[in-house]
């Protein structure tokens, strides 16, 4: 294997709606590099994520809805697998504007063309749901993000048709 990997740690298919860009490709881990791989489904290269240290990761899991987890046995923790490379083009065009990113105490949702909202949910990168709001038909919304840690976060916006739109917001 060389590079540092040691050991491959078998996983699976995304096959979750959550993360248009992970659909279809295969991800596994390596025990020694704790890096996460994955391929496309026809093949090709493979990519590996960042080195996680500390986590040696050992097992992947899948939900009910097909998303994808990772144990690392270091640390005791299970991870949600995301898609960090979310961009902000599905926001814009449902007409949602996140303001000011990276926020440093707040931050503010403006819903431009008023398509109905049916919830705003802000998860951390381990997919710990940090803040969630049923909304109704205001055109913007603020956050206070006074208490969170500085780091990356997903904000999801989900329609009152059931579509969701996310993109990444980062905390200074």
């Amino acid at each position: 294997l060389g590079g540092g990997n040691c050991s491959i740690t078998g996983g699976y298919v995304y096959r979750g709606s959550t993360y248009p860009n992970m659909v279809g490709k295969y991800f596994f881990a390596d025990y020694c590099a704790n890096r996460i791989g994955w391929v496309n489904n026809n093949g090709g290269s493979i990519t590996w994520s960042a080195t996680f240290t500390g986590n040696n990761f050992v097992s992947f899991g899948e939900d009910i809805n097909g998303e994808l987890y990772i144990a690392g046995i270091s640390n005791g923790v299970i991870s949600r697998v995301i898609d960090t490379s979310l961009s902000t083009q599905d926001f814009a065009a449902q007409g949602l504007v996140m303001a000011p990113n990276p926020a440093s105490t707040e931050f503010t949702i403006q819903n431009e063309l008023l398509k109905p909202i049916q919830e705003i949910t802000i998860t951390d990168l381990s997919g710990k749901t940090l803040w969630k709001q049923h909304v109704s038909t205001e055109s913007y919304y603020t956050v206070s993000t006074q208490n969170w840690s500085k780091g990356y976060y997903i904000v999801t916006v989900t329609q009152t048709d059931g579509q969701s739109f996310h993109s990444k917001l980062i905390v200074q």
